[in-house]
């Protein structure tokens, strides 16, 4: 009988899966979650193997409690072959190039935007302002109503939260599920006035695209579709959690820091690149068997849950030379592997399962970078700068505390300064 780990995986958060291989001696372990027998598996071929839609299905891998919280029922994470084709090609077609660079574009404004706003003296907390930078840079995208300003803080918090307690017990998902309850009523509102034409929303805009979506001749249900568009916004909020992890390793790696104050976009991209390799957001993506087979000498039977270890692949020292140590120049020059690098889901992204708003958050996260890299100084009081593995989520304790921000000089003396750190570097 299999021991029920669901209080350890509580306590050890992203190092769960680590610590149970270490004890097994293997890459496929077998225990229990909530009561379920449960296989956890890791690396490159795990990853292929799990995004195998002959051997695998994800309709009833979502968990209802990550409904309640993280994705609301229904939505495109909970479908499988032609439903989740049909509901993946709407989202897939609002992430044109053109859409998703002018993603990365509005998140620059946003931020530019809200550092006008802040006093000199003023403590900025990068996770709280990225909230709502992302917030409204994802209405602005999205085609969605902003909220006046005094609400943004409230709704961003919400969204926010919707991620916060998605993998808890306790306050935060109590939280997360009443902040969904409010949510999808709002979206609700929001997706109805569109389609009656009280709220003007630009054709091309995913807002439109999705309010008038048609599967098998008739709209989207409300609920459905209001659930749709918090699948739009949710996400983009949340790349306030990698927000917080940039302005840390450019804190952690002043070196880097200075090298992309005057270096070209490969830099940029690879820092990016890893930064989202390093630090911890999803910690396993979920699948259910469809039919029996057997891999690597372990035997699959139909309707098992298989959590792929997302940290744990992406750490993988057989992929990933010293994988603990902060190396942005591994992905110069290197092509991505879809299942060996796989913060948000493995496959290719054209198809499947990986995340489909992937590339809206690697751009978000070039906006932050470059903002905090390349337009802004500020210096880094005393803080917490922990980043607890235990909690899932993670982020850094104190949120990045950012004091003095101004924007970088561009005299020529300035200049020249930058020039001589870049050559220090």
């Amino acid at each position: 009988m299999l021991v029920d780990r669901t209080a350890a995986l509580l306590l050890d958060g992203y190092l769960f899966g680590e610590r149970l291989r270490r004890d097994a001696r293997s890459d496929i372990v077998r225990t229990r979650l909530l009561g379920e027998p449960v296989v956890i598996v890791v690396g490159r071929d795990a990853a292929r193997l799990v995004y195998d839609p002959e051997r695998f299905e994800r309709a009833s891998a979502v968990p209802r409690r990550i409904q309640e919280t993280l994705t609301g029922s229904r939505g495109v994470q909970t479908l499988d072959d032609d439903a989740h084709a049909a509901r993946r090609s709407l989202v897939m077609s609002m992430m044109g190039d053109d859409a998703v660079e002018a993603f990365r574009d509005v998140v620059a404004d946003e931020w530019r935007a809200a550092s006008r706003r802040w006093h000199p003296e003023q403590r900025v907390v990068v996770f709280d302002e990225a909230r709502e930078v992302f917030f409204r840079a994802a209405c602005r995208w999205t085609g969605a109503p902003t909220p006046p300003d005094h609400e943004v803080p409230i709704v961003a918090a919400a969204l926010a939260s919707l991620v916060d307690g998605f993998a808890r017990v306790g306050p935060r998902r109590w939280l997360a599920r009443a902040s969904r309850r409010r949510l999808e009523g709002w979206a609700a509102n929001i997706v109805r006035d569109v389609r009656a034409g009280v709220e003007a929303v630009h054709p091309d805009a995913p807002l439109t695209r999705l309010a008038n979506h048609r599967e098998h001749g008739e709209e989207l249900d409300e609920h459905v579709a209001a659930v749709e568009l918090l699948n739009l916004l949710r996400p983009i909020t949340a790349i306030a959690w990698y927000a917080a992890f940039v302005a840390h390793a450019l804190h952690a790696h002043p070196l880097w820091r200075e090298r992309l104050r005057s270096s070209d976009d490969d830099d940029l991209d690879a820092f990016v690149q890893e930064v989202r390799r390093r630090y911890p957001f999803t910690p396993f993506v979920g699948a259910r068997v469809r039919r029996p087979f057997a891999w690597r000498g372990e035997t699959f039977e139909p309707g098992t849950l298989v959590l792929l270890d997302v940290v744990g692949t992406d750490h993988d020292p057989r992929r990933w030379g010293d994988p603990a140590a902060f190396r942005p120049d591994r992905f110069l020059g290197r092509d991505i592997d879809a299942y060996a690098f796989i913060p948000q889901g493995g496959g290719p992204h054209a198809g499947g399962h990986r995340c489909a708003g992937e590339r809206v958050t690697i751009e978000g996260m070039l906006a932050t970078t470059a903002f905090l890299g390349r337009e802004v100084r500020y210096e880094v009081p005393a803080q917490d700068l922990r980043i607890p593995l235990g909690r899932i989520p993670t982020r850094p304790r104190s949120g990045m505390v950012l004091t003095d921000v101004r924007p970088v000089a561009s005299t020529p003396a300035a200049a020249g300064a930058d020039e001589t750190l870049r050559r220090a570097s």
